[in-house]
């Protein structure tokens, strides 16, 4: 239990302290002042024209959010039932998520657009690709289907 709840704290230190490195990044880069993210749909929300810094500490916070809402989703399954497995899931899910963020990708690998397809602005949405529960939901629709054909 202790080795879990020191690797939840390490993540949570480390998910800070890359989102304050990444805000300092892109408040210290100069961009020209044609340099501006289009006006596009970003989950079903239109994001207005702004300046690729701009756009890009709206990703920060979004990203501090979503991690936030895990944050305090797993910690109160924890506290509340003592299971430690969700402490070695989120850390390992969030070390994912850290890496594929594209904001750690361009600020922190030094990655950049013209190389990657998915780190130009506007990123691309999640809410194109189905996500986990959505896929899950559908197998289990086919599941169901089939049952209710075999008992007919």
């Amino acid at each position: 239990m202790f080795v879990g709840r020191v690797l939840y704290g390490i993540k949570i230190a480390l998910t800070l302290l890359v989102s304050a490195i990444v805000f300092l990044k892109i408040s210290s880069a100069k961009y020209k002042p044609t340099d501006v993210v289009k006006e596009h749909e970003d989950g079903g929300e239109v994001v207005p024209e702004m300046s690729i810094s701009a756009y890009d500490k709206l990703h920060v916070k979004k990203f501090l959010k979503s991690q936030v809402m895990s944050t305090a989703i797993t910690l109160g399954i924890h506290y509340k039932f003592n299971f430690v497995q969700p402490l070695y899931i989120q850390f390992v899910m969030s070390m994912i998520a850290l890496y594929d963020w594209n904001l750690f990708q361009i600020y922190i690998l030094n990655r950049t657009g013209t190389h990657d397809k998915a780190l130009k602005r506007p990123f691309e949405s999640a809410q194109k690709a189905p996500g986990f529960m959505e896929s899950m939901n559908k197998k289990l629709q086919e599941a169901n289907d089939q049952a209710d054909k075999k008992q007919k």
